[in-house]
């Protein structure tokens, strides 16, 4: 029964959400996963290769992609925009909680796995 309550839940979302709601969800749920896979490529970065590691400039550049993105007015032409600004936020966002990963595995290696 519980399923197919879950089922039931999911198979009917698409006749209680009006379609513009459910294209912004769309859109919105998609930028975010992009950018989870962006900050995760950094931490690897991080983590498992020696081409950049994550610092006090670091943490600054991402604190400048979002200051960018914010400036950054919100128009047809500069969608590509903004989304290059949002990724490379994750990215170094990701980049910059490499340390955190580093200590945590010096701790113990099974709290990242």
């Amino acid at each position: 029964p519980i399923l197919q309550n879950i089922d039931r839940f999911f198979n009917t979302l698409d006749h209680k959400i009006e379609k513009p709601v459910r294209s912004h969800l769309k859109n919105v749920y998609g930028a975010l996963a992009m950018c989870l896979l962006a900050a995760g490529a950094g931490a690897y970065v991080h983590v498992f290769t020696d081409i950049i590691q994550g610092n006090f400039l670091v943490s600054l550049g991402a604190i400048g992609m979002m200051l960018l993105l914010y400036s950054t007015p919100d128009s047809p032409t500069n969608r590509n925009k903004r989304l290059a600004y949002f990724l490379t936020f994750g990215a170094l966002t990701g980049l910059g909680t490499g340390p955190i990963l580093d200590y945590a595995m010096r701790l113990n290696p099974g709290i990242i796995v």
